[in-house]
């Protein structure tokens, strides 16, 4: 068994190399190069608030088996979950970043003479959730194991210690096998249709 961080080096390797590949010029550093200078900050801003408000509002809407439970102060079980929350967005948001930079998806309509229709302009968007949104499951499905509703149920605090104590020790693709598909993908049918529809209001409000 490789460690989890050769397997992650790895499969980031080949999907670079794929999608370079995918560029589908003579050139594909320097399409690259294109890509990335053609970045707006202002719209990665953009997309990353709006990324971090949908990852919050589904932790925030999650209703964990029993009902909620009004409890003052924060329990272990508490913390360990913010701090899932926290992981997984941030590998979201590094996946967004990634993947939209290849896909064009960081360019504002109206700007600089982009006369593209909102067909053209969201075009991208299904990509870049896709891509990111498998990621950030598979990030949810390693990082949050045994918290009830993300990957399965268990020992809240054991199950997420062993996998902090555990980082690089083989356990990647077990985590993998057991990702709770339906769950997964509706969230990231939910995942793209929130960044789609906030991607239709800017189109019309630049």
């Amino acid at each position: 068994m490789l460690p989890d961080g050769d397997v992650a080096m790895l499969t980031a390797g080949a999907l670079a190399a794929l999608a370079l590949a995918s560029l589908g010029v003579d050139d594909p550093s320097a399409e690259l190069r294109a890509r990335v200078n053609a970045v707006e900050p202002l719209e990665v801003r953009l997309d990353v608030t709006t990324l971090w408000c949908f990852v919050l509002a589904r932790e925030l809407l999650y209703v964990p088996p029993g009902g909620k439970v009004v409890d003052l102060g924060f329990s272990v079980e508490d913390i360990l979950r913010l701090g899932c929350v926290v992981g997984t967005g941030s590998c979201l948001g590094v996946a967004w970043l990634g993947v939209g930079t290849l896909t064009g998806q960081f360019r504002r309509a109206g700007f600089l003479g982009d006369d593209r229709t909102l067909i053209e302009y969201l075009k991208p968007g299904w990509t870049t959730g896709a891509v990111a949104g498998a990621l950030w499951q598979l990030s949810e499905a390693y990082l949050c194991r045994g918290l009830d509703g993300v990957a399965g149920q268990g020992n809240v605090s054991g199950d997420l210690l062993t996998t902090v104590a555990n980082l690089g020790s083989g356990e990647l693709a077990t985590a993998a096998a057991a990702l709770d598909w339906p769950n997964s993908i509706a969230s990231v049918l939910a995942l793209i249709a929130a960044m789609q529809t906030y991607r239709v209001f800017s189109y019309f409000v630049p």
